[in-house]
Protein backbone atom coordinates (compact mmCIF):
# COMPACT_ATOMS: atom_id res chain seq x y z
CA UNK A 1 0.00 0.00 0.00
CA UNK A 2 1.51 3.32 -1.07
CA UNK A 3 1.04 6.70 0.52
CA UNK A 4 0.81 9.88 -1.51
CA UNK A 5 1.75 13.37 -0.49
CA UNK A 6 1.98 16.77 -2.19
CA UNK A 7 5.04 18.87 -2.83
CA UNK A 8 3.83 22.48 -3.15
CA UNK A 9 5.89 25.48 -4.31
CA UNK A 10 4.50 29.01 -4.01
CA UNK A 11 5.55 31.90 -6.25
CA UNK A 12 4.19 35.33 -5.21
CA UNK A 13 5.82 38.11 -7.32
CA UNK A 14 3.92 40.80 -5.42
CA UNK A 15 4.42 40.15 -1.68
CA UNK A 16 1.74 42.61 -0.60
CA UNK A 17 -0.96 40.88 -2.66
CA UNK A 18 -2.07 38.87 0.37
CA UNK A 19 -2.48 39.66 4.05
CA UNK A 20 0.33 38.49 6.38
CA UNK A 21 -1.84 35.65 7.71
CA UNK A 22 -3.57 35.01 4.40
CA UNK A 23 -0.75 33.78 2.17
CA UNK A 24 -1.87 31.03 -0.25
CA UNK A 25 -1.96 27.53 1.25
CA UNK A 26 -2.87 24.30 -0.52
CA UNK A 27 -3.62 21.56 1.99
CA UNK A 28 -4.79 18.03 1.43
CA UNK A 29 -8.13 17.35 3.12
CA UNK A 30 -8.81 13.81 1.82
CA UNK A 31 -7.23 11.12 -0.33
CA UNK A 32 -8.66 12.79 -3.42
CA UNK A 33 -9.07 16.46 -2.53
CA UNK A 34 -6.97 19.46 -1.53
CA UNK A 35 -8.20 22.82 -0.30
CA UNK A 36 -6.78 26.19 -1.34
CA UNK A 37 -7.07 29.11 1.09
CA UNK A 38 -5.84 32.72 0.84
CA UNK A 39 -6.86 36.26 1.78
CA UNK A 40 -6.26 39.18 -0.59
CA UNK A 41 -4.96 42.38 1.01
CA UNK A 42 -7.09 45.53 0.59
CA UNK A 43 -6.56 47.53 -2.62
CA UNK A 44 -4.02 45.10 -4.08
CA UNK A 45 -3.97 43.24 -7.39
CA UNK A 46 -1.56 40.98 -9.28
CA UNK A 47 -0.62 37.33 -9.83
CA UNK A 48 0.49 34.41 -7.71
CA UNK A 49 1.41 30.88 -8.83
CA UNK A 50 1.19 27.55 -7.05
CA UNK A 51 3.12 24.61 -8.52
CA UNK A 52 2.11 21.17 -7.31
CA UNK A 53 3.51 17.67 -7.81
CA UNK A 54 2.27 14.46 -6.23
CA UNK A 55 4.80 12.00 -4.83
CA UNK A 56 4.08 8.44 -3.74
CA UNK A 57 6.03 6.10 -1.53
CA UNK A 58 6.61 3.47 -4.21
CA UNK A 59 10.18 4.53 -4.90
CA UNK A 60 12.14 4.36 -8.13
CA UNK A 61 13.00 0.67 -8.21
CA UNK A 62 12.97 -1.22 -11.53
CA UNK A 63 12.65 2.04 -13.45
CA UNK A 64 9.63 3.23 -11.55
CA UNK A 65 8.52 6.83 -11.19
CA UNK A 66 7.20 8.24 -7.94
CA UNK A 67 6.54 11.85 -9.01
CA UNK A 68 3.70 13.19 -11.13
CA UNK A 69 3.92 15.89 -13.77
CA UNK A 70 3.88 19.39 -12.31
CA UNK A 71 0.61 21.27 -12.37
CA UNK A 72 0.40 25.06 -12.02
CA UNK A 73 -2.45 26.94 -10.40
CA UNK A 74 -2.59 30.71 -10.99
CA UNK A 75 -4.35 33.18 -8.72
CA UNK A 76 -5.18 36.37 -10.60
CA UNK A 77 -6.51 39.33 -8.62
CA UNK A 78 -7.82 41.89 -11.10
CA UNK A 79 -7.71 45.63 -10.36
CA UNK A 80 -10.83 47.60 -9.47
CA UNK A 81 -10.74 51.31 -10.20
CA UNK A 82 -11.02 53.50 -7.11
CA UNK A 83 -12.40 57.03 -7.48
CA UNK A 84 -9.93 59.93 -7.62
CA UNK A 85 -9.81 62.41 -4.76
CA UNK A 86 -8.88 66.04 -4.15
CA UNK A 87 -9.39 68.87 -1.68
CA UNK A 88 -10.04 72.58 -2.20
CA UNK A 89 -7.36 74.93 -0.94
CA UNK A 90 -10.16 77.49 -0.60
CA UNK A 91 -13.87 77.53 -1.37
CA UNK A 92 -13.97 81.30 -2.01
CA UNK A 93 -12.09 83.23 -4.67
CA UNK A 94 -12.35 87.02 -4.23
CA UNK A 95 -11.73 89.47 -7.09
CA UNK A 96 -12.44 93.12 -7.81
CA UNK A 97 -14.52 94.51 -10.61
CA UNK A 98 -12.65 94.89 -13.92
CA UNK A 99 -9.74 92.80 -12.60
CA UNK A 100 -9.53 90.85 -15.87
CA UNK A 101 -7.47 87.64 -15.77
CA UNK A 102 -7.04 85.85 -12.47
CA UNK A 103 -3.34 85.11 -11.92
CA UNK A 104 -2.88 81.29 -11.92
CA UNK A 105 -4.11 80.12 -8.51
CA UNK A 106 -3.66 76.76 -6.75
CA UNK A 107 -7.27 75.80 -6.12
CA UNK A 108 -7.09 72.00 -5.69
CA UNK A 109 -4.64 70.08 -3.51
CA UNK A 110 -4.14 66.46 -2.46
CA UNK A 111 -4.91 65.27 -5.99
CA UNK A 112 -4.81 61.47 -6.42
CA UNK A 113 -6.05 59.02 -9.05
CA UNK A 114 -7.30 56.77 -6.25
CA UNK A 115 -5.14 54.39 -4.24
CA UNK A 116 -1.36 54.71 -4.50
CA UNK A 117 -1.09 51.75 -6.88
CA UNK A 118 -3.13 53.70 -9.45
CA UNK A 119 -0.31 56.20 -9.91
CA UNK A 120 2.89 54.63 -11.23
CA UNK A 121 4.76 57.91 -10.77
CA UNK A 122 4.27 57.62 -7.02
CA UNK A 123 4.40 53.82 -6.74
CA UNK A 124 7.51 51.63 -6.71
CA UNK A 125 7.97 50.64 -10.35
CA UNK A 126 8.82 47.06 -9.34
CA UNK A 127 5.28 46.54 -8.03
CA UNK A 128 2.00 46.23 -9.83
CA UNK A 129 0.48 49.61 -10.68
CA UNK A 130 -1.83 51.37 -13.11
CA UNK A 131 -0.64 54.61 -14.64
CA UNK A 132 -3.80 56.73 -14.52
CA UNK A 133 -4.20 60.37 -15.52
CA UNK A 134 -6.68 62.80 -13.99
CA UNK A 135 -8.81 65.61 -15.44
CA UNK A 136 -10.84 68.27 -13.66
CA UNK A 137 -14.35 68.76 -15.01
CA UNK A 138 -16.54 71.81 -14.40
CA UNK A 139 -20.02 70.32 -13.94
CA UNK A 140 -21.99 73.55 -13.76
CA UNK A 141 -21.52 77.28 -13.26
CA UNK A 142 -24.13 79.46 -11.60
CA UNK A 143 -23.69 83.07 -12.71
CA UNK A 144 -21.58 82.33 -15.78
CA UNK A 145 -22.22 85.89 -17.03
CA UNK A 146 -19.64 86.99 -14.49
CA UNK A 147 -16.87 85.71 -16.79
CA UNK A 148 -15.59 86.51 -20.25
CA UNK A 149 -13.40 83.37 -19.99
CA UNK A 150 -15.04 80.62 -17.95
CA UNK A 151 -13.22 79.06 -14.98
CA UNK A 152 -10.99 76.07 -15.78
CA UNK A 153 -8.80 73.87 -13.58
CA UNK A 154 -5.80 72.02 -15.04
CA UNK A 155 -4.68 68.53 -13.88
CA UNK A 156 -2.30 70.15 -11.37
CA UNK A 157 -5.24 71.93 -9.71
CA UNK A 158 -4.48 75.44 -10.99
CA UNK A 159 -7.50 77.70 -11.58
CA UNK A 160 -7.70 80.25 -14.40
CA UNK A 161 -10.53 82.59 -15.43
CA UNK A 162 -11.26 86.09 -16.74
CA UNK A 163 -13.81 88.46 -15.22
CA UNK A 164 -16.18 90.28 -17.55
CA UNK A 165 -15.68 94.07 -17.52
CA UNK A 166 -18.11 96.12 -15.47
CA UNK A 167 -19.80 93.08 -13.89
CA UNK A 168 -20.00 92.22 -10.17
CA UNK A 169 -21.67 89.46 -8.20
CA UNK A 170 -21.23 85.86 -7.04
CA UNK A 171 -20.76 82.74 -9.14
CA UNK A 172 -20.90 79.17 -7.80
CA UNK A 173 -18.79 76.59 -9.58
CA UNK A 174 -19.28 72.81 -9.25
CA UNK A 175 -16.06 70.87 -9.78
CA UNK A 176 -15.22 67.16 -9.96
CA UNK A 177 -12.15 65.05 -10.77
CA UNK A 178 -12.07 62.11 -13.20
CA UNK A 179 -9.41 59.51 -13.93
CA UNK A 180 -8.97 57.41 -17.08
CA UNK A 181 -9.04 54.06 -15.30
CA UNK A 182 -11.32 51.35 -16.64
CA UNK A 183 -14.61 51.09 -14.78
CA UNK A 184 -15.16 47.37 -14.17
CA UNK A 185 -17.91 45.41 -12.53
CA UNK A 186 -17.74 46.06 -8.80
CA UNK A 187 -15.76 49.27 -9.32
CA UNK A 188 -16.44 52.34 -7.25
CA UNK A 189 -16.03 54.42 -10.40
CA UNK A 190 -13.60 56.91 -11.84
CA UNK A 191 -15.33 60.10 -10.64
CA UNK A 192 -14.67 61.98 -7.39
CA UNK A 193 -17.18 63.65 -5.14
CA UNK A 194 -18.28 67.07 -6.42
CA UNK A 195 -16.86 70.14 -4.68
CA UNK A 196 -18.32 73.64 -4.72
CA UNK A 197 -16.40 76.91 -4.70
CA UNK A 198 -17.53 80.51 -5.17
CA UNK A 199 -16.08 83.37 -7.16
CA UNK A 200 -16.98 86.75 -5.67
CA UNK A 201 -16.43 89.90 -7.74
CA UNK A 202 -16.88 93.04 -5.65
CA UNK A 203 -17.51 96.53 -7.04
CA UNK A 204 -14.74 99.09 -6.97
CA UNK A 205 -15.57 102.52 -5.57
CA UNK A 206 -14.36 105.15 -8.00
CA UNK A 207 -13.51 108.68 -6.90
CA UNK A 208 -16.13 111.25 -7.96
CA UNK A 209 -14.94 113.63 -10.64
CA UNK A 210 -16.31 116.78 -12.24
CA UNK A 211 -15.09 119.85 -14.13
CA UNK A 212 -16.15 123.54 -14.13
CA UNK A 213 -17.33 125.34 -17.20
CA UNK A 214 -16.34 128.90 -18.21
CA UNK A 215 -16.69 131.76 -15.76
CA UNK A 216 -19.93 133.67 -16.20
CA UNK A 217 -19.97 137.51 -16.04
CA UNK A 218 -23.05 139.76 -15.89
CA UNK A 219 -23.74 143.50 -15.66
CA UNK A 220 -25.59 144.94 -12.74
CA UNK A 221 -28.42 147.35 -13.62
CA UNK A 222 -27.97 150.90 -12.40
Amino acid sequence: CQTVYMDVQYSVPFPHLFTPNGQPRLERISTEQAQLTFEVAPDQFGLAHIDVVMIDSGGLGRGGRDTSAQKRLTIRVVPVNDPPTFELATDRVALEENSGDLPPMQLATGITAGKSNEDCAAEDQSSSCQDQRVTFVIEYIEGAELFSTLPAVDPAGVLTLRVSPGVTGVSRVYLRLEDDGVVQQGSRGNVSATRLFSVVVTPVEYQANFSLGRNVSCLRKA
